[in-house]
């Protein structure tokens, strides 16, 4: 769209100049109005997409969080537990303390969703995590 239109404006834009059925000017004025209909309609496909992407990512989370593991889905076997307790006193990374006085405590069959803004901690807790394992 972004091209097709701009495009066509152009060439019939010419075309009736050409005959002179619009001017120049009108010309101009339609194709530098142009961006005021193509640009709400590039938004409104972005937010579609993105709602798209969104309910698709939660469908999988509702799967994940709300539904019985298949029983033949492969599965990594790692220790047996009731209950497992992680304690983290102070982890630090390039001078800067990622985790202080850290406490996790998980029940056999507990489900953990783990959330917050990139670069906070997430996949350096998981790390830590596994080397506890």
């Amino acid at each position: 769209m972004t091209v097709v239109l701009p495009t066509t404006i152009l060439v019939l834009g010419t075309y009736f100049t050409y005959n002179d059925q619009m001017t120049i000017g009108t010309l101009i004025l339609f194709y530098t109005l142009l961006n005021y209909l193509i640009e709400p309609v590039r938004n409104l496909s972005d937010a579609y997409q993105g709602t798209r992407t969104a309910l698709g990512a939660a469908d999988r989370l509702q799967d994940f969080l709300f539904e019985e593991g298949n029983k033949e889905e492969k599965s990594i076997d790692l220790p047996q537990f009731e209950k497992m307790s992680i304690n983290i006193s102070k982890y630090d990374w390039e001078d800067n303390t990622i985790f202080r006085d850290f406490t996790l405590e998980l029940n056999k069959n507990d489900r953990v969703l783990i959330s917050g803004d990139s670069g906070r901690g997430k996949s350096t807790l998981l790390h830590l995590v596994m080397n506890f394992l």
